[in-house]
């Protein structure tokens, strides 16, 4: 009886990276590891390493998985449907609404192959969801921007504009 080759534990980003000779298997496996470890993302952590740029690897994502590439650099954000995503998800998948049309919607990722961002967006919106690459350093500050709760910008708000020693004598 032969030995039946073990399938490789990698899925998704890691294993196309791997299959395309971008990273090595033990690479793919130890940045794995460490995003699960320190709480990133896979793209935070293969980032972070510098084994792959940002810009590469969202060049590698689009072309991989065949979805448009965009540069957030370039793109207005008065025309961001604000309203398109719950906050908590953004915040939660690092994503941003770019377009609503019709019954679909882009939506600005650094991974499309989380698929549970994107079904968790599907489910939330009851839209079609379009992934549109971008690169994570770039999308990230759009998320916090976005991401801010109306509850923390009334605290910032107010506490902006009250007195606090007038607080005092309430």
């Amino acid at each position: 009886m032969s030995a039946i080759p073990q399938a490789s534990p990698l899925s998704g980003l890691a294993r196309a990276l791997v299959q395309a000779g971008r990273l090595k298997e033990p690479e793919a496996e130890q940045l794995i590891s460490q995003a699960h470890h320190e709480k990133h993302s896979l793209i935070e952590q293969i980032i972070a390493s510098q084994k792959i740029s940002s810009l590469d690897l969202a060049r590698f994502v689009a072309d991989t998985f065949g979805y448009p590439l965009l540069d957030l650099a370039v793109f207005d954000e008065a025309h961001i449907p604000t309203n398109a995503i719950d906050r908590k998800l953004i915040a939660a998948h690092r994503v941003i609404p770019l377009n609503k049309r019709g019954n679909r919607l882009s939506v600005a990722i650094a991974d499309p192959t989380n698929l549970r961002a994107l079904d968790e967006i599907r489910f939330q919106t009851g839209l079609g969801v379009d992934p549109v690459v971008v690169e994570h350093p770039k999308l990230v500050p759009l998320v916090a921007k976005y991401a801010e709760s109306a509850e923390d910008t009334l605290r910032r708000l107010a506490t902006d504009d009250i007195n606090p020693d007038f607080l005092d004598e309430v």
